[in-house]
């Protein structure tokens, strides 16, 4: 996670877009569903995480208390992260509620995970950086083409 990019609003766009959970409406067993998030975000749940299968395991950004000394010592970014948590004014945001960053288009998400699997590999140095970039735009042009947002 980052801070997003200033653009026109002074403090970014101040949204995320995957940190959530959501239950659907026409959730068959929405209490469950409702205490399988609370149990997922509690802090026993991530102190045990934590403990069994090491920090990096952990989910961040849940809550506050994840951010202990230790946490915030043992993973590189943690502390860049939790300062971009902790500006994000969700009482103040001059921006609508889908945020500058979102496409509302069914694609969307699609295009967001073949572009992140192209920089997950470059990041690996499994391909070059112009070659992700390449492979990514070919991919999103053919989703694209094929929702009929454009002809070539």
């Amino acid at each position: 996670m980052t801070y997003a990019p200033i653009g026109t609003t002074p403090k970014g766009a101040q949204w995320f877009w995957s940190w959530n959970f959501a239950i659907p409406h026409l959730a068959h067993n929405k209490e469950i569903a409702q205490e399988l998030a609370y149990w997922l975000t509690s802090k026993a749940f991530i102190t045990s995480v934590k403990g069994k299968y090491g920090y990096y395991a952990a989910p961040a950004g849940t809550r506050h208390s994840t951010y202990s000394d230790s946490y915030i010592n043992a993973i590189p970014y943690a502390s860049y992260e939790y300062n971009a948590l902790l500006a994000t004014e969700l009482d103040n945001i001059n921006v609508p509620t889908t945020g500058s960053q979102f496409v509302p288009i069914p694609e969307f998400t699609a295009l967001g995970y073949l572009v992140g699997v192209q920089i997950n590999l470059a990041v690996k140095q499994q391909v070059t950086i112009q070659e992700a970039l390449k492979t990514a735009q070919h991919q999103s042009e053919a989703v694209m083409r094929r929702a009929g947002y454009y002809h070539n």
